[in-house]
Order: C-alpha cells, then sequence, then structure tokens
C-alpha cells in the first residue's frame, strides 16, 4: 500500500511483517531479501519501482523520525522480473513466496 497508509498501520503494533516486490537489476528474479528495518536503513533503489506516493523504504525512515517504528519490523522483498500491471507471478518468484511464507511461519513459532 502507499507509504502513509503503512504508517498508520504499523504505528501500533510492536511486530510488524511486510511484504514486497523487489526491483533490483542485480538480482536473480526469486531471489529473496530479509530487512530488519528496525536495526537498518532500507536500501530505497529496491523499491523504486513503486507507483505509491512515497516508497516503503521512506516510510520507515519516516517513522523512524517520528519515533513511531514498530520495535520489531521484518520487510520480505521478493525480486520479480514482471511488473507490468496484470503479471503473474514467474515460476521463480512463486517458489521463493512459498519459502517466505515457510520462513515467517517458522519465526513466529519460535
Amino acid at each position: 500500500g502507499e507509504g502513509a497508509a503503512l504508517i498508520e498501520r504499523w504505528q501500533h503494533y510492536p511486530r510488524v511483517f511486510v511484504f514486497d516486490a523487489v526491483n533490483h537489476n542485480q538480482a536473480s528474479p526469486g531471489a529473496v531479501y530479509r530487512l530488519e528495518a528496525h536495526r537498518e536503513p532500507i536500501p530505497t533503489h529496491f523499491f523504486s519501482y513503486s507507483t505509491h506516493k512515497f516508497s516503503l523504504a521512506e516510510a520507515v525512515e519516516i517513522s523512524r523520525e517520528l519515533n513511531i517504528l514498530p520495535s520489531h519490523l521484518l520487510i520480505y522483498g521478493v525480486a520479480g522480473n514482471r511488473f507490468q500491471h496484470g503479471s503473474s507471478m514467474s515460476p521463480a518468484v512463486e517458489t521463493a513466496a512459498k519459502e517466505v511464507i515457510e520462513s515467517v511461519l517458522a519465526e513466529l513459532a519460535r
């Protein structure tokens, strides 16, 4: 969603998981990135394809500056290769998405 809406949604939760597509020209489709936003800045170029008013990375940094960043904010990004409206996931991206779900479920079980 749009960055401002994300800030409103996550500011009331101590633990948040965000999932997004990554547009990183040096990454193979399906490459998975796990970013601990509560510990490190988010690379803005990962989310540069976005049509949002401002990106996920900007939402994280604004939240950090306003001191409303969740104490545990994990962002999972999967490198994509099809960003046209209405396009489906490639097999590599679909496989990666399933792996991310399994990782998050395992983390939540701990």
